[in-house]
Order: C-alpha cells, then structure tokens, then sequence
C-alpha cells in the first residue's frame, strides 16, 4: 500500500504504472528510495553530530572504536558513491 501511496503522488511514476503495470518498476521512478536516501543521510550525520558533542564522555572501549572505524569507512563509502553519481551525471549534460 505504501508503494502504491508513492506511485500515485508522482506524475512520472503513474504514468510507468499505467504503462507497464508494474508497481515496483513505478515506484523506482517516484523518486521515494532518493527522498530515503537523503532521510537516511541527515538522520545519520544528525546522530554523529550528538555523539561528536559527548565524546568528552568516551571511556577506552575496544568496541566504540571499531564503531567508530567502521562509521568513517561507511562514511568515505557513501561520500565516494555520490561524487561518483554526480560526475556521471555532469558527463551525461555535456
């Protein structure tokens, strides 16, 4: 029901709908998983940001650190990702 609340507030998205009758291939169009996507992404720096603001509090464990690791390979990650996505796209406009 979601996909379909999402088809139907995007004009691009029902007319693939209409066209194909193919719920998941419309609701790729609608542009939601790129509004998540950029959901996602706040939600997560906002999160950093508060941790960053106690890390006077951080008591040596071997855990956190690892977490800690894993969130600035995840991060160069996404960030190689999207610069990725935009220079394919600048070469697209060229």
């Amino acid at each position: 029901m979601k996909l379909l609340g999402e088809v139907l507030g995007s004009a691009p998205a029902l007319k693939k709908l209409r066209a194909e009758r193919d719920l998941k291939a419309a609701y790729e169009r609608s542009g939601a998983r790129a509004r998540q996507f950029g959901d996602y992404l706040i939600r997560a720096l906002t999160q950093a940001e508060n941790a960053n603001a106690l890390t006077y509090a951080y008591e040596p464990d071997p855990s956190l650190m690892e977490s800690a690791e894993n969130l600035v390979k995840v991060s160069r990650s996404i960030l190689s990702q999207i610069k990725a996505t935009k220079d394919a796209t600048e070469e697209d406009t060229e």
